[in-house]
């Protein structure tokens, strides 16, 4: 490998670059040369002498030179967002095109176009495919929207220096090497290494933790976190892909996988008749075609190819599909209107039925604020504490939610001159500031400002055992040195909480009255998190544990035994979630920041607040728009609406599946598509849409494919073998019927036999269930029964039939509602037995 042999300054690295396609391997030493030198990597990589870039180590007043920024521009070395991950318009587009199902459905098509069918009805199922596809593409390419309008990363503002000048830039226009000024509040863009200053950093979005870590000169400060108190200069260490919350974001690339009941049962059922399908059409086809004698005459196997193609629709409820689609939208838009972003429309279903709902206190039953509780006086001084306290914090430009909350109560005036001030640290836990004429004062823990084991520090715990921070302001001798000096003289106590939000109370008693378990995890002090859970109304909020220093294992053992979990580390909340799924919890979780990544994706449903990460939002199912989770319960409302309304009438597509393999087999198959248009479109279609609007709120229970199995099997089999019979006594020389009147006879016969079925899915009835049974079935008669509609539209001659045949249908009819109430009986006996086997 070439060496650059440049000379450089002392305020220069010499370090050189590897390419590997998209890969950069830095070198910034011999070691690491030697170290790579000796790998199978080192072997496969390209080296030139043109990819050796410097590293740079500014002066902290001057920064890098215009001429040093436009070389990291030039080596594409610049904080460039990162490449969003989620799917393009193209991608949606694609991906909603070529399902399995709309693949079979377009070879149906092309079926009857070789069958040169003329009738505009025989393609109603097109209908089918065209409404799916514009369901599915415009709910992603909405999401996608939404989610891009609440990216917070791509205008952020930053100060640089550069040739001694401070200037504002986009994040995505620092470079490496860049020096950056951060101040109280600003978010830190780009992973950086301190050179000047002392900060405080809140990490809560990358760790959990809601207390700010202290940073001096040489520490990393991480993208993602942000500025609580203090100011510095820091050099920027990594950009772009480099950086540590890129990373975790990486991890987040892979889609996660949907647990849907719905829509692994509907893949399932979807998937077992598309096995069937193309072999029974082959099947339809042969036996029909031998029946005629393997005729050769082209107009006769068209007609064969259309009921082939007929069978074929009948085979597939692609209308459960639909109504399914139009259900869940109909919930998005609804849900919309509750500022909350359905980026799954199946994840409102993992919500519905969810046993466990884990949330963070802060920002979920906490607003992040602190109220003052109260304050005691410890002794009394010549100056008023509310003057001091007010005084002390007004001292310090940078001012915490426990500095605000008492601030609040007593504000500052600045009137005593400050001579001399120590800021507060998450290392002393106080803040200390001398004034001209009335001395030096000590805010803080008392464990810090006096001793540990003084009685008043004892008493005082009562307070932090009830989940209450507690400040002791007290006088000292001086400041000497950065520190304080003197004996403390205690004069006045402060006991803050953290605010609870008004809607917490209500949100939790909801979901304790829906059995659904609240386990709250967060990154605070244990007890601290309890007892603020307590007051909120989380149930069994007093069995807490810290899982600081635990295993993965004893995290998993635990998941199941405490409700409150606190000093949580991210890969720790992704094992409780694991755990749970584990024990047959469906499992809800809520999430703002990288640090519940791992969580939100292992998790049944994944609920992301708008204020939090990025990353946090892309892996999430669910975003709350504005951030508060008093939405919740109308979320679960709606699913489980929908969800019970979508198990109860997806029967009436199932039937038809189950009647048209039947009769299938049975190689006796009558009908031309159009033939069945008023069961598809008026007795399943818009009645199973009509009534999925229902309020249902009860909870959901049993397995989706065995509840809509045992309601579809009666009504499948009533229709196959009334339409087996009918077939048979038409072909047999009894009543000796033509094929279309054959057909005219089962179709009359089953669309009578949905009406009937229609009533028992719209048990018990209201006035909307009333309303929905009588408009259908007064639509489906008159389109059965009408020659104009009956003629044109379903393409059934009923002026052809005789007496006799009409008698036939009549009998048929009644016989088939008495089979039809038996089976269904039968059914449900069966099932209630191995029920009660089950549970003994």
């Amino acid at each position: 490998m070439k060496e650059d042999n440049k000379q450089h300054s002392d305020e220069t690295t010499i370090f050189r670059v590897l390419r590997k396609k998209k890969k950069t391997i830095i070198i910034e030493d011999e070691d690491d040369f030697k170290n790579l030198e000796s790998t199978r990597e080192f072997k496969k990589v390209e080296t030139d002498v043109e990819n050796a870039i410097i590293r740079f180590n500014p002066k902290k007043d001057r920064g890098l030179a215009y001429s040093q920024v436009s070389e990291r521009k030039e080596q594409g070395l610049v904080n460039k967002p990162k490449k969003r991950y989620e799917r393009s318009y193209l991608q949606i587009i694609i991906k909603n095109i070529f399902t399995y199902l709309n693949i079979l459905l377009f070879s149906i098509l092309l079926i009857l176009l070789i069958a040169q069918d003329t009738s505009i009805t025989d393609y109603f199922f097109l209908l089918i495919i065209g409404s799916n596809l514009v369901i599915g593409i415009v709910q992603e390419i909405r999401a996608k929207k939404v989610v891009d309008k609440l990216s917070l990363e791509t205008k952020e503002k930053v100060k640089v220096i550069r040739e001694g000048q401070v200037e504002d830039v986009d994040a995505s226009e620092i470079v490496l090497d860049d020096l950056i000024k951060l101040s109280l509040g600003k978010k830190i863009v780009t992973d950086s290494i301190i050179i000047d200053g002392v900060v405080e950093v809140n990490e809560s979005l990358l760790t959990g933790e809601s207390l700010p870590v202290k940073k001096s000169v040489g520490d990393m400060v991480f993208a993602g976190s942000f500025i609580s108190s203090g100011s510095c200069i820091c050099k920027a260490e990594h950009i772009g892909s480099d950086n540590y919350v890129t990373k975790l974001q990486e991890k987040a690339k892979k889609e996660k996988k949907n647990n849907s009941v719905i829509l692994k049962s509907l893949n399932y059922i979807i998937g077992a008749v598309s096995l069937c399908v193309v072999p029974f059409a082959i099947y339809n086809f042969l036996t029909q075609w031998s029946s005629v004698g393997w005729t050769k005459n082209w107009i006769e196997i068209q007609e064969i190819l259309k009921t082939t193609g007929s069978s074929m629709i009948a085979l597939i409820p692609s209308g459960l599909y639909l109504t399914t689609s139009v259900s869940l939208m109909v919930s998005v838009i609804a849900l919309a209107k509750r500022k909350t972003l359905v980026q799954d429309s199946y994840s409102i279903e993992m919500l519905a039925r969810t046993d466990v709902l884990c949330l963070d206190k802060t920002g979920t039953i906490t607003d992040g604020t602190m109220t003052l509780f109260d304050e005691k006086t410890i002794h009394h001084s010549s100056i008023s504490s509310s003057i001091l306290v007010g005084n002390l914090l007004s001292a310090f430009e940078e001012k915490n939610q426990t500095a605000k909350a008492i601030l609040d109560v007593h504000p500052g005036n600045n009137e005593y001159k400050v001579l001399e001030k120590i800021p507060f640290s998450s290392d002393r836990k106080m803040c200390c500031a001398k004034f001209d004429k009335i001395g030096t004062y000590v805010l803080g823990a008392p464990e810090f400002v006096l001793d540990k084991k003084d009685n008043l520090v004892l008493e005082l715990e009562e307070y932090t055992k009830q989940g209450y921070r507690v400040l002791l302001l007290a006088q000292v001798d001086d400041i000497v040195s950065n520190e304080v000096k003197g004996k403390p003289y205690p004069l006045q106590v402060y006991i803050i909480k953290d605010h609870i939000r008004k809607e917490a109370y209500d949100t939790l008693k909801w979901f304790a009255s829906n059995d659904v378990e609240v386990k709250i995890i967060s990154g605070d002090n244990a007890l601290t998190v309890s007892k603020v859970a307590h007051e909120a109304g989380v149930v069994n909020a007093e069995k807490y544990i810290s899982l600081e220093g635990l295993t993965l294992e004893q995290v998993a053992e635990a998941a199941t035994k405490y409700t409150v979990f606190g000093r949580v580390a991210p890969e720790q909340k992704a094992m409780i979630v694991s755990a749970l799924k584990k024990a047959h919890k469906t499992v809800a979780m809520t999430g703002d920041g990288v640090n519940d990544i791992l969580a939100l994706k292992i998790a049944d449903c994944s609920i992301a607040m708008a204020s939090g990460s990025e990353a946090a939002r892309n892996v999430s199912s669910l975003v709350l728009v504005d951030s508060n989770f008093a939405c919740l319960p109308k979320v679960v409302e709606e699913g489980r609406r929908v969800i019970n309304n979508i198990t109860e009438v997806a029967s009436l597509f199932l039937m038809k599946t189950i009647f048209a393999f039947i009769v299938t087999l049975s190689s006796l198959y009558p009908f031309q598509p159009s033939n069945l248009l008023i069961l598809e479109i008026f007795c399943s279609g818009i009645p199973s849409f009509l009534l999925a609007l229902q309020p249902n709120n009860r909870k959901i229970k049993g397995g989706f494919l065995k509840n809509v199995l045992v309601k579809a099997v009666p009504g499948g089999l009533t229709y196959a073998i009334g339409v087996i019979v009918l077939v048979i006594l038409c072909n047999n020389g009894i009543f000796n019927a033509s094929p279309d009147n054959a057909a005219t006879i089962a179709a009359t016969y089953i669309t009578l036999m949905a009406v009937i079925t229609l009533l028992f899915h719209c048990l018990p009835l209201n006035k909307f269930r009333i309303m929905v049974f009588v408009s259908m079935s007064i639509v489906a008669i008159c389109m059965l029964f009408i020659p104009i509609t009956s003629n044109n539209i379903v393409k059934l001659n009923q002026s052809a039939l005789n007496t006799d045949e009409w008698i036939m249908i009549f009998v048929a009819f009644i016989i088939g509602i008495i089979v039809f109430i038996g089976s269904k009986m039968l059914v449900e006996f069966i099932i209630k037995k191995c029920d009660h086997g089950k549970k003994h």
